[in-house]
């Protein structure tokens, strides 16, 4: 069954930032697309060279590069500054080759890993990588340069920038506004990774676990 257009998933890449909060990790960027479900309206009418469609989304720690490809889950909504996609729920589509592993590890996204070191990484663990820091980090300590601390550093802004990813697409079902997302996020901190959801006599009860 087709969902209606303000609810259809675009694929785009990062263009620019417009805005972004440090202190709730809330922004508005430019995306790019070739997707033509984009409404009109919500198009940018200014000319690029590529001809690619331009459009404007609004979340919470929207990913700020081009090095990975964009899946936004959200709802189309007119506001003061025209129409903008509010994402409710987003993905990171890392290409699966070695480039597009070391762009996205290189991208700045995971704290502590530079060009230099993504490099090395990649080189041993080629597109193995993303399954290695997800499921194996202490693999991580082969490389020379990272320290026992280095790879607290890293595993730490590695959960940091998955958690809200997971948990608004785990709330998403039940309603949970991104914003309230946020605050749970705040609250409960980057160790609260494992996060259960159910409903129990109409009631939305949730479990967090470290």
């Amino acid at each position: 069954m087709r969902k209606e257009e303000n609810d259809l998933i675009h694929r785009g890449t990062y263009d620019g930032t417009i805005y972004h909060n440090p202190a709730n990790k809330f922004c508005i960027i430019s995306v790019k697309t070739t997707d033509k479900d984009v409404p009109q309206e919500a198009r940018s009418t200014r000319r690029h060279k590529d001809h690619l469609i331009r459009f404007v989304a609004t979340g919470y720690e929207l990913p700020r590069t081009d090095a990975v490809e964009l899946e936004l889950d959200g709802e189309w909504k007119k506001g003061k500054y025209g129409m903008q996609l509010q994402v409710e729920q987003w993905h990171e589509i890392v290409p699966q080759t070695t480039s597009g592993v070391e762009g996205y590890l290189a991208s700045g996204l995971i704290k502590g890993i530079g060009p230099a070191l993504a490099k090395q990484i990649v080189s041993r663990f080629g597109v193995e990588t993303l399954d290695i820091l997800q499921n194996r980090p202490e693999r991580l300590l082969e490389i020379k340069g990272i320290t026992e601390n280095k790879l607290e550093d890293i595993k730490t802004s590695y959960a940091e920038s998955r958690m809200l990813q997971d948990l608004m697409t785990l709330l998403s079902p039940f309603k949970i506004t991104p914003n309230a997302a946020q605050k749970l996020y705040q609250f409960f901190g980057v160790f609260q990774v494992k996060v259960k959801a159910g409903r129990n006599n109409g009631q939305l009860w949730t479990f967090f676990q470290s």
